[in-house]
């Protein structure tokens, strides 16, 4: 079998010039296509690799912001925890405070209670001794037994809360058994009313024996400012009518040193 040479030749030829037409016409479009897919697709995977960096740098800063949030929700859980206890803190002294305050003020007021009621025992006790000394020394006419109920009185209204003392000028005798006892009788009835009128105070017996006359004076410190009246009651009336009885006087005022006095002259007559 002879190769023809010249036709393989000529077919070589035919194949070459075949697949450069379909290279120059066909190819180089698909060619181009494909790398412009190429590129294109490498285009999206830079997009594509891009999102998801931002997509990664948004979620770390969503974690960040998250961790921040729960900081500061701690934060503020923590201080609305302390504020809650200060001010439980707060309420609390401030209710042992006013609990405090409460009972200083009920032992003040049970303090005053019982001062007030053992004052008016004790006044009430005062009076009682008065009014029995009084009796007492009405039945009498020995003036000594007389000057030892005097010095029950004074015991009395010390025992009252009111100090009292007797003071004596003059020549100390025996007086006529009706002007001991009118004598007596006004300072037993000043002394009372110092009890009930005068309030904390204290009161001061003067007994001035002269030739002729005897006077008693009873000043307390109850009429700073000129409170207390003169009116004749039953027992300013009483010591009146007994002065004038034995020709003497009474006088009833505050006097010039704020203090409530009662004055009384008694004339001496006839034998001691």
């Amino acid at each position: 079998m002879t190769i023809d040479w010249w036709t393989l030749g000529f077919q070589a030829v035919n194949v070459a010039i075949l697949i450069w037409i379909l290279a120059r016409f066909f190819w180089r479009p698909v060619a181009a296509m494909i790398e412009a897919r190429r590129d294109a697709a490498g285009r999206i995977l830079a997009e594509a690799e891009a999102k998801r960096g931002e997509a990664e740098a948004a979620a770390a800063e969503a974690v960040k912001a998250r961790a921040g949030f729960a900081a500061e929700r701690e934060a503020i859980v923590a201080a609305a925890r302390t504020a809650a206890e200060e001010e439980s803190a707060t309420r609390r002294a401030e209710a042992d405070r006013r609990a405090g305050e409460i009972e200083a003020a009920a032992r003040a007021a049970m303090a005053a209670e019982r001062e007030a009621a053992e004052r008016a025992f004790a006044e009430r006790a005062a009076r009682l001794a008065l009014e029995i000394a009084g009796r007492l020394a009405g039945r009498l006419d020995a003036s000594a037994v007389r000057a030892a109920f005097l010095d029950g009185l004074v015991a009395a209204m010390r025992n009252a809360g009111v100090p009292t003392s007797v003071n004596y000028s003059g020549t100390r005798r025996s007086l006529p058994p009706s002007a001991d006892l009118a004598a007596y009788r006004i300072i037993q009835e000043s002394l009372t009313n110092v009890l009930r009128h005068a309030g904390p105070t204290a009161a001061v017996v003067s007994i001035t024996f002269e030739r002729d006359r005897v006077t008693v004076d009873v000043e307390d410190g109850g009429c700073p400012h000129g409170e207390r009246t003169a009116a004749d009651g039953h027992g300013i009336r009483g010591m009146r009518e007994r002065a004038v009885a034995l020709g003497g006087a009474l006088e009833v005022g505050c006097s010039i040193d704020g203090g409530f006095r009662v004055h009384a002259t008694l004339p001496i007559r006839g034998p001691a």
